[in-house]
């Protein structure tokens, strides 16, 4: 047990416990940086006997919404076409869009692409026709 407190020295939101056939580990507050692989090594006090687990932990992480390039309120004459597109960026896993208004919206093939980390960025491209009734 005592090599297994050694690993979350360092950090306060790391707390190991456990007894002789255990080792438990509970993070608080879990961010984004700690997904990651984590092994815990259980060994006999002989060092003998050695056991060992990997786990592969992801950490979810709310995608920033909005619409691109337009503001709250886009002008448009009626029979006329607009395009613009929804953004959400830097969710995982892979955000989903969901657009909901007027029967006379068009939704284009979603585009994802993927930065750095695990985050990913979701664009929704809509095209909407103007209706006086809308």
């Amino acid at each position: 047990m005592e090599g297994c407190l050694l690993c979350g020295l360092g950090d306060q939101r790391v707390v190991l416990s456990g007894g002789s056939t255990t080792c438990e580990m509970t993070i608080s507050g879990v961010i984004a940086e700690d997904a990651g692989r984590y092994r815990c090594v259980l060994a006999d006090r002989d060092d003998i006997v050695t056991v060992a687990r990997n786990i592969d932990v992801a950490v979810g992480v709310a995608a920033l919404v909005s619409w691109v390039d337009i503001g709250r309120s886009v002008p448009v004459e009626a029979d006329s076409e607009i395009q613009f597109a929804c953004l959400a960026e830097g969710g995982f896993p892979e955000p989903s869009i969901e657009i909901l208004g007027p029967d006379n919206i068009r939704l284009g093939r979603p585009v994802s692409t993927t930065g750095t980390g695990p985050a990913v960025d979701v664009s929704q491209p809509i095209t909407y026709i103007g209706r006086e009734e809308d």
